[in-house]
C-alpha cells in the first residue's frame, strides 16, 4: 500500500502501519472535484496515489501549490489538532 512510501509514515513500525491500514478508504475523484475548502471541518487527511491535487491557500488563493508525487500527503489540518482545513 502507498502509505509505506509516504514520508509521514517512514519511521513507523510495521505494526503501526498495519493498524492505520484498517481505517484507510481508497477513493477516486474526477478532475475538478473539490475535496475540501478552507474552514470545512478537518476530518480526513489524504495520500496521493495517482494524478495531482492543487491546493490554494488564502481567500484569494495567494499561494497555489500542486501535489503530484505518489505518496505525498495533504489535508494535514486534521492531523495537527485544527478544527478546520486551512487550504
Amino acid at each position: 500500500m502507498i502509505i509505506q512510501g509516504a514520508d509521514l509514515f517512514s519511521a513507523m513500525s510495521l505494526d503501526a502501519i498495519n493498524e492505520i491500514k484498517t481505517s484507510i478508504l481508497e477513493e477516486s475523484y474526477d478532475k475538478g472535484t473539490i475535496l475540501f475548502k478552507p474552514d470545512d471541518p478537518a476530518k480526513y487527511f489524504y495520500t496521493l496515489i495517482d494524478g495531482r491535487v492543487q491546493l490554494a491557500i488564502g481567500r484569494e488563493a495567494e499561494i497555489d501549490y500542486t501535489i503530484s508525487r505518489p505518496g505525498d500527503i495533504f489535508g494535514l489540518s486534521s492531523m495537527v489538532d485544527r478544527e478546520c482545513y486551512t487550504a
